[in-house]
């Protein structure tokens, strides 16, 4: 674990230190790509499967449970 953290420090330390290879990185990564690339979702256009968000009629707000005043003053659950 030790080995793979020195490396990946040294790595951005050379990235930082000698900026032909950020450059040279991204000739290769835009070369790879091709010049016709557009990027595309794989969901597609749709709408999010899960929103969160929006309390909506489907999903009613959420309510917080209390325990019944009995049980509460008894310590017992």
């Amino acid at each position: 674990m030790m080995v793979a953290a020195k490396t990946m420090a040294f790595s951005c330390i050379d990235l930082f230190t000698q900026q032909a290879l950020i450059a040279k990185a991204t000739e290769e990564f835009n070369q790879a790509k091709g010049p016709g690339f557009k990027y595309q979702s794989l969901i597609g256009d749709r709408k999010p499967a899960l929103n969160y968000r929006d309390q909506g009629p489907e999903r009613p707000a959420r309510s917080r449970k209390v325990a019944p005043k009995s049980v509460a003053r008894s310590g017992k659950a």
